[in-house]
């Protein structure tokens, strides 16, 4: 079985901070622990498929398992099958004195591919990250701040275009490149099933367990490459996640809470990701200004090292 390549958009964000985190140096405690962040269960539960005429559209709805540690591992594969989504994530990470914030807000559509995304980065004071824009016929790409320095991009046209193809015919294109931490779940034993709340618009049960990041990247099988890639961490001693998960009565994982504790290695932190809108239709965006795109071969060769 073969493992999955480098996660797409993440991948650019994760090589900044390994960057960043390699020339700093001279640090001892941060030697011993690192940390980088980018974001098939099966059986208890069966799906049900609707249609109807006046909408023209097909509806799945999961029965949630009885089982909890099912329920989670069921979760985490119809929240990776969902077509569009919009997604609110913010990973807070401290590796010695160094501490990172990765965060990632919008809209995207597969089917499309329509996407309006943002994916920022902050260490130590530093900033950058990327913008994707997607209309389902162009794609556009901008790296931000720090990231923008990884690119040799022209400053009068930071804004690189392409055909939206460009994101479907990337291997790395899909659910689990964006929000592959909640891949954690599927390694997930002795859950306990909490109250039930309302998130937008839908009843969701709260999920509580704890799970060994070693073992999470063991769980995640095929999918283990983008959930390093969402989060990648290394001590000299085990590694706890503690995770809280808000999963619809849908089937579909609406909020994610995770917490890092390292022991007594200089390494923890914490990983939000909310979901909305779920199987909802993206609205396309707006072309950046004409005068601000780079198109031709030079826009092409850029997108081949930031979306491929």
């Amino acid at each position: 079985m073969s493992r999955r390549r480098r996660a797409w958009l993440a991948a650019p964000v994760a090589a900044l901070l390994l960057v960043s985190a390699c020339s700093a140096g001279g640090d001892d405690e941060a030697d011993d622990a690192t940390t980088t962040t980018a974001a098939e269960g099966g059986g208890g539960g069966g799906e049900e498929t609707t249609t109807t005429e006046a909408e023209e559209e097909t509806t799945t709805t999961a029965e949630v398992s009885d089982d909890p540690d099912q329920a989670l591992a069921d979760a985490v594969d119809a929240t990776l099958a969902a077509e569009s989504f919009v997604v609110d994530s913010e990973a807070n990470l401290q590796v010695g004195d160094q501490e990172f914030q990765i965060t990632s807000q919008g809209g995207i559509d597969y089917s499309g591919p329509v996407a309006d995304v943002a994916i920022g980065i902050d260490q130590d004071g530093q900033s950058g990250g990327l913008e994707v824009r997607s209309d389902a016929t162009n794609v556009w790409v901008r790296a931000e701040g720090s990231a923008a320095a990884s690119f040799d991009i022209p400053e009068e046209t930071p804004w690189v275009e392409g055909e939206a193809s460009r994101l479907t015919e990337s291997e790395n294109f899909d659910q689990a490149d964006l929000i592959g931490v909640l891949l954690a779940l599927r390694a997930a034993e002795g859950t306990e099933a909490g109250d039930t709340e309302e998130i937008d618009g839908v009843e969701a049960t709260q999920y509580t367990t704890t799970v060994d990041y070693d073992a999470a990247v063991e769980a995640a099988g095929e999918d283990a490459d983008a959930f390093e890639n969402a989060l990648s961490l290394t001590a000299d001693g085990p590694v706890s996640l503690a995770i809280q998960a808000w999963v619809g009565d849908d089937g579909i994982v609406r909020r994610f809470e995770l917490e890092i504790d390292a022991g007594s290695a200089p390494l923890g932190g914490d990983y939000r990701v909310e979901l909305s809108g779920v199987g909802e239709e993206v609205e396309a965006p707006e072309p950046p200004d004409d005068a601000e795109v780079l198109r031709g071969p030079e826009a092409e060769e850029l997108l081949d090292q930031l979306i491929s």
